[in-house]
């Protein structure tokens, strides 16, 4: 590999829209170019410790997404972008059919992957905003 070509934009090197990948451009020849995706910040962190004795920001949160949630009826998809390690989808969950936490950063998704894994309808993808398929955010309370 000889070259960082910068980070990818929306437009493919051959000049074709629509693929938002994040990640870097690695010119490892003449004809070759690799896409080596980008690590997430959280990552590096220990987001579930950040929350360790935050519980007054926690709370303010729950309250808020009960008296929405209070609001409206059953619906069939949450999808919650940036779910992190899932802190919040207890509090949610019993309002979808289904559920689809979302994140960029592998290593807090894990742990939500973990912690719901028993729960059937609960889904979750690797993915920040830009990648999240169209049709995916047209049909969910987001």
């Amino acid at each position: 590999m000889t070259e960082i070509m910068g980070k990818y934009n929306p437009v493919s090197p051959g000049g074709a829209e629509g693929k938002a990948l994040s990640g870097l451009w690695i010119q490892c020849s003449k004809w070759c170019k690799i896409l080596l995706p980008m690590a997430a910040a959280y990552d590096t962190f220990d987001y579930p410790s950040y929350w360790i004795g935050r519980e007054y920001e926690h709370r303010s949160e729950v309250i808020a997404l009960k008296a929405f949630l209070s609001k409206i009826k059953r619906i069939k998809t949450i999808l919650e972008i940036g779910a992190g390690f899932g802190r919040l989808a207890p509090i949610y969950s019993y309002r979808a059919k289904r559920v689809i936490l979302s994140d960029p950063s592998s290593k807090t998704l894990k742990v939500a992957r973990n912690a719901f894994k028993d729960k059937k309808n609960f889904r979750f993808i690797h993915s920040s905003l830009e990648n999240i398929p169209n049709k995916l955010r047209a049909s969910s309370l987001i």
